[in-house]
Parts: structure tokens; C-alpha cells; sequence
């Protein structure tokens, strides 16, 4: 007797090999698929309606076109973006002559709201100085000063910050002592004699 055993029927009745039933997945391996899949498609929707926004936005709700320059000419542009920088450094440091506890937000913010209302028209002085290579290197230059000016604000305000702390200390440590004293009726008033 010969053990033959015959052939395993595949699954649709047919004879053939038969495929090995697959392993069922475990449940929180399924649950791990069908949350990345919500993950995926939260992320791929929320894209395609942020993209749908800004084309919406930039087609039906344009930006109002930007005033007119108040200047004609390449060289009042400039001159006019370099006048508000010094009118930016005089408002920072007058704000602290006018209070001595000014912070440097308070410095920063006069400085910008001096130059602000010119350098609101720097992309027109861009475009008058455009043909004008001389005019783009001064513009370029005077970007380099504006927020050089900018950071100076910001980095005095702390210097003087610190040193005020550092002479208040000093001064409330040093006047008790330092103060005036009724003179002692022996002593004279005028050294030498």
C-alpha cells in the first residue's frame, strides 16, 4: 500500500496546490492601519483646502493696490527713506530722555512708527532707482542702516537698561552715606587756614 495522499482542492474546488489560510492580523494592528489612514487623509484634506484658500483668496479678494509714492524721483525717495531713519533714531532716543524708565519696546516701537509711514513706499523707490545702478546700491545701503538702526535701538535699550539697574543700585547704596552732614563747629570751611 502506497500512503499517497491526494492533492489538497484549492479554494474555488478545483484540485491544485492549496494556499495557506493567512494569519489574521491582530486587532491593534488593524486599528494602527485604519488610524494612519484617518491621519493621512485629515493631512492630505487639510492641505488641499489651505491650498483652495490662498488661490481663493488671491483670485476673488486681491490686495488694494499700494498708494502712489509721494515723490517722483529716484533721489527724494532716498532721501526721504534716510530723513525717516534719523527721525526713528531721534523718536528712540527721546523717548528715553523723556522717561528714563522707558523700556526698549517703548523705544523700538517710536523708532518703527517714525520710519513706517516713508518706508511703506520702498518697493516704489525700488522701482524709480531701478534703472539707476547708483540708486539701488544707496537703497541697498539704506536697508542695511534701517534695521542696523533697528537693532541698535534694541541692543542700547538693554545696555541702558542694564546700567541704569547698575547705577540705581549704586546711588541707593552710596547716598545715605554721601549725605550732607552739619559741619562740626571746628571745622572751617576753607582748606589751608
Amino acid at each position: 500500500m502506497s500512503s499517497h495522499v491526494p492533492p489538497a482542492s484549492a479554494p474555488d474546488g478545483q484540485a491544485g496546490p492549496a494556499l495557506a489560510p493567512r494569519p489574521r492580523a491582530s486587532r491593534t494592528r488593524r486599528l494602527g492601519g485604519r488610524i494612519g489612514l484617518v491621519l493621512w487623509a485629515v493631512t492630505a484634506g487639510a492641505l488641499g483646502l489651505a491650498v483652495t484658500a490662498q488661490l481663493v483668496r488671491q483670485v476673488f479678494f486681491p490686495e488694494p493696490p499700494a498708494l502712489p509714492a509721494p515723490f517722483s524721483t529716484c533721489s527724494d525717495g532716498l532721501r526721504a527713506l534716510y530723513a525717516a531713519i534719523e527721525r526713528g533714531r531721534d523718536a528712540a532716543a527721546r523717548s528715553y530722555e523723556q522717561e528714563p524708565s522707558a523700556s526698549d519696546e517703548a523705544a523700538l516701537r517710536r523708532y518703527r512708527d517714525a520710519v513706517e509711514p516713508a518706508w511703506r513706499y520702498r518697493d516704489a523707490v525700488a522701482a524709480l532707482c531701478r534703472p539707476a545702478r547708483q540708486g539701488r546700491r544707496t537703497l541697498d545701503a539704506l536697508e542695511h542702516l534701517r534695521y542696523s538702526e533697528e537693532h541698535g535701538v534694541r541692543s542700547q535699550a538693554a545696555e541702558l537698561a542694564s546700567l541704569r539697574r547698575r547705577v540705581r543700585a549704586i546711588v541707593e547704596h552710596s547716598i545715605a552715606p554721601l549725605a550732607p552732614t552739619a559741619a562740626s563747629p571746628g571745622e572751617s570751611h576753607v582748606h589751608g587756614h
